[in-house]
């Protein structure tokens, strides 16, 4: 290939910094790390409080000096691929990646010290693994121990998360307010997942997985913090008057606006899903949907793959990863709907990390006990979903089931 060939000439200290995170001795001190059992089972309150601030290089963790060890190791490979980056961002080198946006820098150490904390809360995650089950445990809880044993079970879960953390590095080096959309458009232009195609192969990983966890990698941080551009003040009398007639039409509408959110309030988080991004591309090939006899059917294996790798990775990103950005207003930048497509709907607590990690262990439990009843068709899926909310709540909440609206 001539065009991998040209970026490997014209990129290869980017690549040697990128893949230098993913060098044998990295991997294996990351798997030993996960794979040694905490000497004090973890419990809710200490993972609410050691989790909630970031672990700086060279902190010591109780129980789990390790993992401040492998982070302290991290630190001045991470710190060169984060510099590097920024260096390549403005064509002196390589073409240049333009966005319609100017984003602020953000200081390295800044986005090594969010990259430290996605590595200890992946730590936390896989300790949960090695916990007994109670009949008490909350969604979070649940969720944790499920993703902990599959990570033990099989530690190469643990490579492609601690890729996914790699590749989010991408939003902060665009800068300030840049949107996931953003950061995979970097990884794209600079073709970082062949890289990692061949660090995954490096390690064992075949071919054929790593090409299909890397594009739910992308599906995910391509949603991950939103941008909204803000309309443009109207300066001449046709855009005053314009903007009136919009504010008309808005206001006529009003009434149609409270029902429809009536209506969303009705849909569970998991529904909303689906329904935000049945038509997005990337959303339909993950999940293998297509249509024979007027049926739209998913694929079993494709959505069971799905329903392990992107709530993990949402769950171990930062609250700030699912906010939505605001910008000022751009005539050359694409519209607002179309920058937003297909966006993670905001139905994860932004400020605790176990309060998201609660919603997501929601939305998992209720999307795999959905797929057992779809028949693999995706109006089962929305089907078996609404059943399940139905039913609790006639078992005595009071409120009302979808159909009344």
């Amino acid at each position: 290939d001539v065009h991998a060939a040209i970026q490997d000439i014209y990129l290869g200290e980017l690549y040697y910094r990128f893949t230098d995170l993913f060098k044998r001795d990295h991997i294996d001190t990351l798997l030993s790390v996960l794979r040694e059992e905490p000497a004090h089972a973890p419990s809710e309150g200490t993972a609410k409080a050691a989790r909630s601030k970031p672990v700086k290089a060279g902190t010591v963790v109780p129980d789990s000096v390790s993992i401040a060890d492998f982070i302290d190791s991290l630190n001045e490979p991470a710190l060169n691929f984060i510099t590097t980056a920024a260096q390549f961002l403005d064509g002196t080198q390589y073409d240049p990646f333009t966005t319609p946006w100017t984003f602020p820098k953000i200081q390295a150490e800044q986005t090594w010290t969010e990259f430290a904390a996605y590595l200890e809360r992946l730590k936390t995650l896989v300790e949960y693994g090695y916990s007994a089950p109670h009949r008490d445990d909350k969604p979070s809880i649940r969720f944790m121990r499920s993703v902990g044993e599959k990570i033990i079970a099989r530690p190469y879960i643990a490579i492609f998360a601690y890729a996914y953390g790699a590749l989010s590095l991408l939003r902060n080096i665009v800068g300030a307010d840049a949107s996931g959309l953003e950061a995979k458009a970097l990884a794209d232009h600079w073709n970082l997942d062949r890289k990692l195609r061949e660090c995954f192969s490096g390690n064992g990983i075949s071919g054929d997985e790593a090409h299909r966890v890397l594009e739910i990698m992308k599906a995910v941080l391509a949603r991950t913090s939103p941008a909204l551009a803000l309309p443009e003040e109207p300066k001449t009398a046709g855009e005053k008057k314009a903007a009136r007639t919009e504010s008309a039409r808005t206001e006529s509408a009003a009434s149609d606006q409270a029902l429809t959110k009536t209506v969303a309030q009705t849909l569970s988080a998991a529904e909303t899903l689906i329904l935000e991004n049945y038509h997005a591309e990337d959303f339909r090939k993950l999940l293998g949907v297509n249509i024979f006899e007027d049926t739209i059917w998913f694929n079993k294996e494709a959505f069971d793959e799905v329903l392990l790798y992107a709530p993990l990775f949402i769950a171990l990103e930062s609250g700030a990863a699912l906010e939505t950005v605001k910008r000022p207003p751009n005539k050359t930048a694409p519209k607002a709907k179309a920058v937003v497509a297909a966006q993670i709907p905001a139905v994860f607590p932004a400020d605790d990390w176990l309060d998201r990690v609660a919603k997501v262990g929601e939305l998992y439990e209720a999307f795999a006990g959905a797929e057992a009843k779809s028949a693999y068709q995706l109006d089962g899926l929305l089907r078996a979903l609404g059943l399940l909310r139905q039913r609790k709540r006639r078992a005595g909440t009071g409120q009302h089931r979808l159909h009344d609206f």
